[in-house]
């Protein structure tokens, strides 16, 4: 059995696109490969932004005519977005200082990317370039489909989102999303909100986000077909600190079809929490640092809603309050393969107070550990599972032990 994630690398965008196809059709398979490759493959920038200003007094009718007329002071961000076209790069070559303050929100309104890490000294996956929202202003607005935003800090500490998508296939990657140039908290009350559109592509194979936000790191509201995967979710950049108080790491709230895979949830009070959700839950770490080796709790690791039809499986909960909580009606959810209570290397002294607690309706189906997928439950001298609600098809799982059967990891009660 394989327990846990690690953050930022060893997903499958394959299997991604293969649970795509299958719910949702042929074409959001394409939209959703469209984003994948343009996310990970580096272009030439068509247009390159010179200075952090805010304005556009430049020639903005397109990249040839900005070019030959920037008006007097290098290219701006907005002057390079208002020139471009569809598939065009706008990249970054900035002196002095790199934080550029937007006076309003920035809308992307075409399918473009904007690439960071294009930025002389720019380094693996640390930003170098910032792009913030004063007061309450939203930082970026993506309601084109296709766009790319990779390798930016993007952050407004006062403002309801740091980016809003509604557009289909955006991609969202290598970003500090609610943290400065320094990792320091600047959160907004989202950190990334998708209210419309399908294929959300939130991180990815190499491509993970530190994501941090006063209210909801990643909030799915809407749309089918979405992906977060390879972040670390209430964590700093070094995958341990905690940037400051989050309510809730990803919160799910409609949106169908969603892979939720390889992520590392950390210091939230909830780290993910569905209602009204189908999502596949896989291979992330709840409650522990990226390396999977210190802790890192939360009130509720898993909060699974009404309406949540769902998969949990392979996963490692740790060190929380409730390692998953059940509470609803019409629910489907499955499962199995999952840690609780263990860190990567499945050592003990990381317990939950209590692993689960279902509160769920009778119309609900639950189903916790099943032949060749037994979930494994280090209690710690804390609780296992409690049922105070309907019903649950509880078997196969060790309760208190591992698959050896030899340590001892039992507590108050098992069931």
């Amino acid at each position: 059995m394989r327990s846990g994630g690690g953050g930022r690398s060893n997903t499958s965008s394959v299997s991604w696109l293969r649970l795509t196809l299958h719910v949702s059709g042929g074409w959001q398979l394409a939209v959703a490969l469209l984003a994948l490759l343009s996310a990970c493959c580096a272009a030439v920038p068509d247009v390159i932004v010179t200075n952090n200003l805010d304005v556009v007094n430049g020639a903005t009718g397109s990249i040839a005519a900005l070019n030959s007329n920037d008006g007097g002071d290098g290219i701006s961000l907005r002057e390079a977005v208002a020139a471009s076209s569809p598939g065009h790069v706008i990249g970054f070559n900035i002196g002095g200082s790199k934080e550029i303050t937007l006076e309003s929100t920035l809308d992307i309104t075409e399918s473009i990317t904007l690439d960071g890490t294009t930025q002389p000294g720019q380094s693996g996956s640390t930003p170098v370039v910032a792009v913030t929202g004063t007061s309450a202003v939203d930082a970026l607005v993506v309601p084109a489909s296709f766009a790319v935003i990779r390798g930016l800090a993007v952050h407004s500490s006062t403002a309801s989102y740091c980016v809003l998508i509604n557009g289909n296939a955006v991609a969202i990657q290598n970003c500090w999303i609610g943290l400065d140039l320094q990792g320091v908290a600047s959160g907004c009350s989202d950190g990334v909100a998708v209210r419309g559109g399908n294929s959300a592509v939130i991180g990815g194979l190499a491509a993970g986000n530190v994501i941090y936000a006063s209210a909801q790191g990643v909030f799915l509201l809407k749309g089918t077909g979405h992906m977060v995967a390879h972040n670390w979710v209430g964590l700093g950049p070094d995958g341990a600190c905690k940037p400051g108080n989050m309510a809730t790491g990803v919160a799910v709230a409609g949106a169908t079809a969603l892979m939720i895979e390889y992520n590392v949830f950390g210091h939230a009070t909830t780290g993910l929490q569905m209602t009204s959700a189908t999502a596949s839950v896989r291979h992330n770490y709840f409650g522990l640092t990226a390396d999977g080796q210190s802790s890192a709790g939360h009130t509720i690791g898993v909060a699974a809603g009404d309406f949540t039809n769902s998969v949990m499986r392979d996963n490692l909960v740790s060190a929380c309050g409730t390692g998953l909580s059940i509470a609803g009606q019409g629910m489907n959810l499955t499962v199995l393969s999952n840690v609780f209570g263990r860190d990567k290397d499945n050592e003990d002294g990381f317990p939950n107070n209590l692993a689960i607690e279902s509160f769920a309706e009778k119309s609900s189906t639950v189903r916790i550990g099943m032949a060749g997928y037994s979930n494994v439950f280090a209690l710690g001298g804390m609780d296992g599972i409690l049922i105070t609600n309907g019903e649950a098809r509880i078997e196969r799982n060790y309760i208190g032990t591992d698959p050896t059967l030899v340590p001892d990891l039992g507590g108050t009660y098992g069931i």
